[in-house]
């Protein structure tokens, strides 16, 4: 018994009263034929005041006290046989753009079954040109895609100075689009022909470094840091750095470096000063 004091049981028959001590309890031995009966015989007081019992009050009682040292929850009986095996991650490749005239109506004649050879030039052109018109806006959706299917880089800092920050793709899910676009004169880069170039960005090295380092001054923030710049344009101006893009290059690779390390310079950061076992230097005079 626990939260209990000066329990005991007093019995019928008018033997002595019976004390329960803690951890102790009695053990009833009712009829066989009429186990309810007790509850009936039974007669609790608590200060002298008599307490109702009645058997559901009971079974509510030893379910709550076997639930409160018996309780597993659902999260416990599925953790090892359905977290650690069922819930894996899957990679979906963001930057697959599949054309939306293959989810045109077939009468459209945009789609891989395209239009018949009976039908009219002038409706291959209109068919052509709704391709056209439709390609501004995938080539959009496409590069959003590619950007978003390369935010993994965009912000990693080991990427350093010679990583992108936009992105783009060509779409060659488009039926015929080598018939809509006349890519004459036009470098590789920028056509996509190029295999060896998986994207043209289109952007200036000075807009890469200033988003660079709108990036890196972001993700330091989020840790309460910010890197000065006031050195780099000392050495800027004493001539230790000599262009305005190395120094761009400069900081950047220093945000960088900063931003790698940031969990081994910030762990003990809450911790206080230990000065036990030290010396402390006390005021004189």
């Amino acid at each position: 018994m626990k939260k209990t004091w000066n329990l005991e049981l007093k019995l019928a028959n008018g033997e002595d009263p019976q004390q329960v001590g803690e951890g102790k309890y009695f053990n009833l031995i009712t009829k066989i034929t009429n186990p309810a009966a007790i509850y009936h015989t039974l007669k609790i007081r608590i200060n002298e005041n008599p307490q109702l019992i009645s058997q559901s009050m009971v079974d509510e009682y030893l379910l709550e006290l076997w639930s409160k040292n018996f309780r597993q929850y659902q999260h416990d009986l599925y953790k090892d046989s359905f977290l650690d095996s069922k819930l894996k991650g899957r990679f979906r490749n963001l930057g697959n753009y599949t054309s939306i005239s293959h989810h045109f109506p077939r009468i459209y004649g945009i789609g891989k079954e395209g239009l018949s050879t009976q039908d009219p030039e002038e409706r291959k052109a209109k068919a052509n040109q709704l391709k056209g018109y439709l390609l501004l806006m995938e080539q959009l959706m496409g590069n959003y895609l590619s950007q978003l299917s390369n935010f993994s880089d965009l912000i990693d800092p080991k990427s350093g100075v010679d990583g992108h920050t936009y992105f783009s793709q060509k779409i060659n899910s488009v039926v015929g689009l080598s018939e809509l676009l006349d890519t004459s004169g036009v470098p590789d880069e920028m056509t996509g022909t190029n295999e060896s170039s998986n994207h043209f960005s289109g952007e200036k090295i000075q807009q890469k470094y200033d988003r660079k380092n709108r990036i890196l001054d972001h993700f330091l923030g989020r840790f309460g840091e910010d890197l000065s710049e006031v050195p780099f344009k000392v050495a800027r101006q004493v001539n230790l750095i000599f262009s305005e893009q190395r120094f761009q290059e400069s900081l950047i690779n220093a945000k960088a470096s900063l931003l790698e390390k940031i969990d081994r310079f910030n762990y003990y950061r809450g911790i206080g000063q230990r000065f036990s076992g030290k010396k402390l230097l006390r005021p004189t005079g």
